[in-house]
Order: C-alpha cells, then structure tokens, then sequence
C-alpha cells in the first residue's frame, strides 16, 4: 500500500550513521558467484516452502532447480569469457518464475474462499490440531510468497550487478518535487502484494538536483525493496527528500531490522559474497543488490549514507543517496 503523507511526519532519530563513499573492487568470477549464491539460497526456500504443499509440489519447482544448476555450472565456468549465459538463464527462468508466481496467487484467492467458508461442523476434538497444522501450512506459503517476490527482484537485478557498466553517466537537471512523486507512483505499482506501507513525504521547498534518472531510480529501488525484505508486516517505509547548504538527500527510512554499530561500519568495505543479514522470513541475503546500488550513486559523483539505531526489528534504518552541492 502507498500514500503520501504531511511534511511535518515525525521521524525518529538514528544513533549510528555511516558514509560510503567507496567500495572494493570485485572480480567478475566473484560476482558471479555472489549472485549465484544469493539466488540459489532463495531457490533452496522456495523448494523446502513446497514440502507440506501438495498444490505447489509441481514441476515448475523441480524444473527452475534444474535450469539454475545448469546455469550456474557453465556461468562458473565461463566466468571471464562473456556473460551470455546470464542473459540466457534470465530469459530461460522467467516464465518459469511467472508460472510459479500464477500458482501462488490463485492459492491466495483459494485460501480467501476457504477461510469465508463456514467452520461450524469441525470436530471440536480435531480442532487445536487442525489449527497447528494450518498455521504451519500458513507459514510455508508465507515463506513461499516472499521467496517468489524475492526471485523475481532478483532475475531483474542479475545483469545488472554482473555488467553494471553497461550503464553511462547521463545527469540532468532535475526537479525532485517533480521526480520523487512520479518515481514514488512507480514503485508503489510493486507493492500491491507487499504487507509495509509505502509513504511518500513531499517537501515544503521546491529542491533542484543534477543527477542521473536512471541510476537514481536504480538505487532507491535497492534502498525500497531492501525495507521492504527486512521489515515485518504492516510496517511504515517512507521516502523523503530535503536539503542544506552543502548536500541534497532522498532517503528510505523502514521501522524493520536495524543495523549493529559493527555491522554498519563494515558497509563501508561492503564485498558480496558472504550471507550478510537475515530476513524475518529467514531468506538471506550477500548484499549484492546492495552493492550495485551503492555503485550507481558513485558513478554518479553522490554517495551513500547509513544510519540505525541498533538491530532489533522496530529500530530500522535510513539508507540515503547524498549528491553533494
């Protein structure tokens, strides 16, 4: 869900900040094999959510399995050669993907019509034990849900991150009164089947900025579904933008998992590759996206900003794109 909210909301103080302002060079095989290992971990959840799930035991499951291993072997092995079969497996997994994503929202619409069904004729006997069973059931197909969300975002960002150069620096004057609204209405078309509230903070001034759209969107879009994958439910995700005499900002600010002191200071080395956090739903994560998003404000001449109160979930985080004056 989205809305725009005053531009008087109240937000609540971070304690710990860092500024990115560099990252390690990677090698394309490291890369690789960071993206490969993210998506092979959302994989792995989509298959283990299918266990208890009859309905989703399908082929689709054991066919994007067998795809990605196939992928990944001559991806490897071809690792400084070209990156051909990155585009190859993207086009070959993603109606697979929409397969699976079709099964997922026909499940939802037929849990909807049994849950309006009456229930009245249960054996009360039967009924605690029926109860535990659903909720597992329940939360398989949570997980299941994410984890298809998750893989779709993913296909996306793949060639991305393999080949970020591909992409050349081309800043316009912008008006963010005019951009942050329109960019806002076009994230928001993702989050129908979030469980956060999008909300958009406009300000009072009327902000002028030199940047790229592209690779502006490109890194908000990472800061937004980032919110989106470590927050709980019903949580708020707000997008702001402001500016003083040095420096203009839009920031993504969540109210789900924050960061440790530690874990933030270790951003500013920030190399892909390792499961780096855990989200509610326990799909993890190699901060690849990250990375990539993080490269797009620096090729841009911006940078990047972090700040958490700490790691509990509700402390969140604001990730900010800096341009400076």
């Amino acid at each position: 869900m989205a809305e725009i909210s005053p531009s008087n909301e109240s937000l609540s103080h971070q304690d710990h900040t860092v500024v990115i302002t560099s990252l390690p060079n990677i090698s394309p095989t490291e890369k690789k094999a960071a993206a490969l290992h993210d998506l092979g971990n959302i994989i792995n959840n989509i298959s283990a959510s299918c266990l208890d799930q009859p309905e989703l035991k399908q082929f689709e499951v054991s066919q994007i399995i067998r795809r990605f291993k196939y992928y990944r072997e001559h991806i490897i092995k071809n690792s400084d050669k070209d990156n051909h079969y990155i585009d190859e497996m993207v086009q070959d997994i993603a109606p697979i993907y929409a397969s699976l994503q079709d099964k997922n929202n026909k499940d939802k619409d037929k849990d909807k019509d049994e849950d309006n069904k009456d229930e009245d004729n249960k054996d009360e006997d039967n009924k605690d034990e029926d109860n535990k069973d659903e909720d597992n059931k329940d939360e398989f197909k949570q997980i299941f849900s994410k984890n298809i969300q998750l893989l779709g975002d993913q296909l996306q960002e793949l060639p991305d991150f393999i080949d970020p150069s591909c992409y050349s620096v081309k800043k316009e004057d912008t008006n963010l009164n005019d951009f942050i609204p329109q960019f806002f209405n076009e994230i928001s078309q993702a989050f129908p089947d979030r469980e956060q509230h999008l909300r958009l903070i406009n300000s009072d001034a009327n902000i002028d900025c030199s940047l790229d759209p592209v690779l502006t969107r490109k890194t908000l879009e990472n800061f937004i579904y980032n919110s989106a994958k470590y927050s709980p439910p019903n949580s708020n995700i707000f997008v702001f933008y402001s500016e003083d005499d040095h420096h203009i900002k839009i920031s993504v600010k969540d109210f789900g998992i924050g960061f440790s002191p530690k874990e933030l200071d270790s951003l500013q080395n920030l190399k892909p590759g390792k499961e780096a956090r855990l989200s509610p739903d326990e799909a993890s994560g190699t901060g690849f996206g990250l990375y990539n998003a993080i490269f797009y404000a620096l090729k841009q001449g911006a940078y990047v900003e972090v700040s958490s109160a700490g790691k509990d979930i509700g402390l969140g985080s604001t990730f900010s794109l800096v341009f400076p004056k």
